[in-house]
């Protein structure tokens, strides 16, 4: 995933679709973006396959994440067993659908209740 912008504070991030869509589709991901959206999905409880892909999205430095997305890129194009891989992995995809289902219920509650209140 390639995140539109790269430079936010963390008190300040904006995730867009782009991030979300593997979420939705189920897939497991990497996002080339600010090296604090990774921090912001795992507050929020989703499972960033840190143990697949590596934690080279927490530098500061943004060649280096560059860097990292293209080095994962490159080792899963070497990899023979990526259905195997995408099948272990289900449960945890199965996880972050789940986990952006309840994150969207709440929002749609939390955004009635301001309407409401605005009324």
């Amino acid at each position: 995933v390639n995140e539109s912008l790269v430079h936010y504070d963390k008190y300040h991030m904006f995730i867009n679709e782009k991030t979300l869509k593997p979420i939705i589709g189920k897939r497991p991901f990497i996002i080339l973006g600010d090296n604090n959206i990774y921090q912001l999905l795992k507050d929020w409880n989703f499972d960033t396959f840190d143990d697949v892909f590596g934690t080279g999205y927490d530098s500061p430095n943004y060649e280096d994440r560059f860097n990292w997305v293209a080095d994962v890129i490159e080792n899963l194009v070497k990899r023979q067993d990526l259905d195997a891989l995408l099948l272990e992995l289900k449960p945890r995809l199965e996880h972050n659908y789940d986990n952006f289902l309840r994150i969207a219920r709440i929002n749609k509650k939390n955004l009635k209740h301001l309407l409401d209140k605005s009324i």
